[in-house]
């Protein structure tokens, strides 16, 4: 097994410690140690880095169980910078606003294109019009994540997309983004992007081991193992919605045939609808049809939840997640296939790995890839050269 270096373990700590003080403002640093198992001289030494880069600041508040000096609360600097989250698609953008600690200022969801230039050139301009609106310059913005549906390697260029009939692939999407935003950006899958979301301001907050399930264009899975995302050999690992669910079935965006992606993405479902007389343009009109008791669409969503229930029942089996979590946009259908789901789970899925909720809806929902940006925009902020000062090396970590 390779032996973390010093560099690395260094970014581990300031990821866990700029991640938890996030989550629990107002803590000191005794508080910060026992919260996140670190070391006292190792949580200084970050903290210390944080404030000599203006990230952190602190009030003075008296010791409340211990005689002596007065302890200092601690809390990130909101006035320091903010991050863009932003959900690439052709069918829509959504764009999320948050300060350093995630607090959400603005959202926006706007149409889609199928031209990439387009779709890019209108999520630079509605970024640039939010900064306006919220009285903020282009100097405040501190990174900007984008989740994108396809895959997406470790270079940030488009391999394949999600959809058959406009294909952006071959796109080098990280060169295209930073030739519009004048700030630092990194884009990923929407799908590791909606993962990161799940376990930074979702409901994984306190769990190492789970698995994000996406499907809005494609299916797609953000796997954490281990307190860490598993990116694979070149950043395409995850791919779920190409399990082969039906011999020879219906045509996938892969182009190849019977993949999960085919019967259970949103867009999949909608496409079928259209097949059988009942024309939907989006996922609010789906889920209409299914309040109501449309019969063909509570029929398309049953068997959609058996074959994502076989998938999820092999996913559990294979990497032994504590939960597998529907998210994003998918995540608003979900009440009408996870019952049918979890049937084929505990069939299918060996008895000593089946977690006591296998299979969970977000609470996120459709802000879960943008929000899932804001987190990937950190990671890139706390892995930035800034933090490769003297200030970064003192002390053992």
């Amino acid at each position: 097994m390779k032996t973390p270096n010093s560099a690395m373990v260094r970014l581990l700590n300031r990821h866990r410690l700029f991640h938890t003080l996030r989550e629990n403002p107002g803590s000191s640093q005794r508080e910060l140690a026992a919260l996140t198992g670190l070391d006292a001289s190792t949580v200084s030494n970050v903290i210390r880095e944080m404030r000599s880069l203006g990230f952190v600041t602190n009030q003075s508040r008296e010791a409340t169980r211990s005689v002596g000096r007065p302890e200092v609360a601690l809390r990130l600097d909101d006035s320091r910078g903010v991050f863009f989250g932003v959900q690439l698609d052709m069918h829509f953008l959504t764009i999320v606003l948050t300060t350093l600690s995630g607090v959400e200022l603005a959202y926006r969801r706007l149409p889609g294109d199928t031209d990439l230039r387009s779709a890019l050139d209108r999520a630079a301009e509605a970024a640039r019009a939010i900064l306006v609106a919220e009285g903020m310059a282009e100097d405040d913005v501190l990174g900007i994540g984008i989740g994108a549906g396809g895959l997406i390697n470790d270079q940030g260029r488009l391999i394949v997309n999600a959809y058959q009939s406009f294909r952006w692939e071959g796109v080098d999407l990280a060169a295209e983004l930073a030739a519009l935003f004048p700030h630092p950006v990194t884009v990923m899958n929407d799908a590791k992007v909606a993962a990161l979301a799940e376990k930074h301001f979702g409901s994984a907050k306190a769990l190492d081991h789970f698995v994000a399930l996406n499907g809005y264009a494609g299916i797609g899975g953000g796997i954490f193992l281990d307190g860490t995302t598993v990116r694979g050999a070149n950043g395409l690992a995850g791919e779920v919605g190409h399990f082969k669910v039906v011999t020879g079935g219906r045509t996938c965006g892969c182009g190849g045939r019977g993949c999960l992606s085919a019967y259970a993405s949103v867009t999949s479902i909608m496409r079928q609808l259209g097949e059988r007389g009942v024309p939907v343009h989006d996922t609010e009109e789906v889920r209409r049809l299914l309040d109501s008791g449309h019969p063909t669409a509570i029929e398309l969503l049953e068997q959609a939840g058996t074959f994502i229930g076989r998938v999820t029942a092999a996913i559990i089996n294979f990497a032994n997640p504590r939960t597998v979590i529907v998210t994003g946009e998918w995540a608003k259908l979900a009440p009408f296939f996870v019952p049918a789901a979890l049937h084929e789970v505990r069939e299918c899925t060996f008895h000593e790995l089946l977690p006591p909720d296998p299979l969970s809806i977000s609470t996120l929902g459709a802000r879960a890839v943008p929000l899932g940006g804001v987190a990937l925009a950190m990671e890139a902020m706390l892995a930035a050269p800034r933090w490769q000062t003297p200030m970064a090396t003192i002390g053992t970590t």
